[in-house]
């Protein structure tokens, strides 16, 4: 109660930036995954072991092409890597807090379906941020 009326007292102005520590905490499996959505970071976790969080590829999941996109510390930069989790012989690619890993759909790729699924979160994020 009395965080709510701290937070009640804070003055948004245009260009402002809020930072939300649990986001940086998570990693967002996005694209042909049965549950997309955050998962929390843990140290270690490969990109086949943050697919079973998200309840496994579904079953037209392109797993020789999923993409990590990795924001980097200037703003408006990101890299992109492409990993072949099929590969049992490459080493696995390291996953960091805030990355986005996107399933790609076998055939045809549903890019805006996956930029949906990520934007309704962060919508979401912000309206419970913005009704309290």
């Amino acid at each position: 109660a009395a965080n709510d009326a701290l937070l009640d007292q804070i003055l948004l102005f245009p260009g402002d930036t809020i930072y939300l520590t649990d986001i940086d905490n998570n990693v967002f499996i996005a694209g042909a995954v049965k549950t997309p959505g955050p998962v929390k970071y843990k140290t270690g976790l490969t990109v086949s072991g943050y697919l079973y969080m998200a309840g496994g590829p579904a079953e037209n999941a392109k797993l020789a092409s999923v993409r990590i996109q990795r924001k980097r510390n200037a703003p408006g930069q990101s890299a992109e890597f492409i990993v072949n989790t099929k590969d049992r012989a490459a080493a696995p690619a390291p996953i960091l807090p805030g990355d986005i890993i996107y399933v790609p759909v076998k055939g045809k790729q549903p890019v805006i379906a996956a930029l949906n699924q990520i934007f309704s979160y962060y919508v979401g994020l912000f309206s419970v941020f913005n009704n309290k």
